[in-house]
């Protein structure tokens, strides 16, 4: 079952990273379940926002590709769906993703990197 949980909140990995590399700093497991932050409330830094963007920006250029080629790019993009979840504006994330507007998605991924801590 990990791998639906990775799927459906990718941050709940970084809380269980944590648990397991013995850290001082558990405050992102102890947060309150209907906190906003409650799953992502560990701070990353510059360079792991920058990964996460890249990541994103990459499955949109494949996208991209297989629109090019009048192929379906759901395939590709349904799996940006919940990176998200916890996050404040993870709702409208959702909405954008699942309209397969791949240029307003890259948009949105950047607006919401920059929502992280």
């Amino acid at each position: 079952m990990i791998g639906r949980l990775a799927y459906q909140d990718p941050f709940a990995l970084h809380k269980i990273d944590a648990l397991l590399a013995n850290r001082e700093d558990f405050s992102a497991l102890s947060a309150p379940e209907d906190s906003p932050q409650s799953s992502t409330a560990t701070h990353y830094t510059i360079a792991e926002k920058e990964l996460f963007l890249d990541t994103i920006l990459e499955a949109t250029a494949q996208a991209k590709f297989f629109e090019e080629k009048s192929i379906n790019p759901w395939p590709i993009i349904r799996h940006l769906l919940y990176l998200f979840t916890g996050c404040p504006g993870a709702r409208i994330w959702r909405r954008i993703v699942a309209q397969k507007d791949i240029s307003r998605i890259e948009e949105a991924a950047r607006e919401q990197i920059e929502r992280l801590q």
